[in-house]
């Protein structure tokens, strides 16, 4: 796939620190993550085509495809995703939001070690808004990065089932690190706090008024069907213990 100088590129940085760019070439849509892939669609949203770039490594093709491109091109169509981590437990989805680093990803990798918990998003978490009915969660991303021990960047983790049906949102977990907090609380949050902690986290790839107006409506439906729960602790209070107090938020909401 070539692309030609005509293009208008708008470049970022993307979550996995691969460089993204996107622009337009006549009628099409392109998009490009340097030295993995690029894909090209209708103005609308409608994938034409996707070619990894040669030698690219499979695991990373396949999270951005499944991922934040995915989420690019629904993003094309109106419809929404955010930066956080999901998992479901008998139809029903908990998501995990935060800032990068918080343990979005190893939230979702130690609830999936549960009996019956599947995993629905590892860092793009695909929402699906029908008029008149609930949201839901896509199961879209099917394995957990991490950056083992020390390493710099994150790499594939082994995970456990991942979902293939969509799960009903009930719960909504805001990580926060705070080195004061001896334990992990947990706190349900509403109106500006949790407005607060879900506008970071909208993927978002342009910006308009009509743009803002959809997401506000989102997150108005987002705090009127879910509890959104603020879990506050320092770094002294293992990843285990915040998984276990997760688990039962999502027992509790699954019924």
């Amino acid at each position: 796939m070539t692309t030609t100088e005509l293009v208008d590129w708008n470049v970022v940085a993307d979550a996995t620190g691969t460089t993204f760019r996107w622009g337009y070439e006549g009628d099409d849509l392109i998009a490009e993550w340097i030295g993995v892939l690029t894909l090209r669609a209708t103005r609308t949203g409608e994938l034409k085509t996707l070619q990894p770039v040669p030698g690219a490594p499979k695991e990373l093709v396949e999270k951005i495809h499944r991922g934040v491109a995915t989420a690019f091109l629904r993003a094309q169509r109106q419809e929404h995703a955010l930066h956080a981590s999901a998992v479901a437990l008998r139809g029903t989805a908990l998501v995990c939001l935060g800032p990068s680093g918080l343990g979005k990803s190893t939230m979702a990798e130690r609830m999936c070690q549960y009996v019956g918990v599947e995993l629905l998003a590892d860092d793009t978490t695909e929402i699906e808004a029908p008029q008149g009915r609930e949201l839901r969660v896509l199961p879209s991303e099917a394995m957990v990065w991490l950056a083992p021990g020390n390493a710099p960047a994150k790499g594939p983790a082994k995970s456990s089932t991942a979902a293939v049906s969509p799960a009903t949102l009930r719960c909504i977990v805001s990580l926060v690190f705070d080195v004061a907090a001896t334990t992990l609380e947990l706190r349900e949050i509403r109106g500006a706090d949790a407005v607060s902690a879900l506008v970071p986290s909208l993927v978002r790839f342009e910006k308009s008024s009509a743009i803002w107006a959809r997401e506000l409506a989102l997150i108005d439906r987002l705090i009127a069907q879910s509890r959104v729960i603020e879990a506050r602790r320092s770094h002294d209070v293992e990843a285990d213990t915040v998984a276990r107090a997760l688990i039962g938020l999502l027992e509790k909401e699954a019924g």
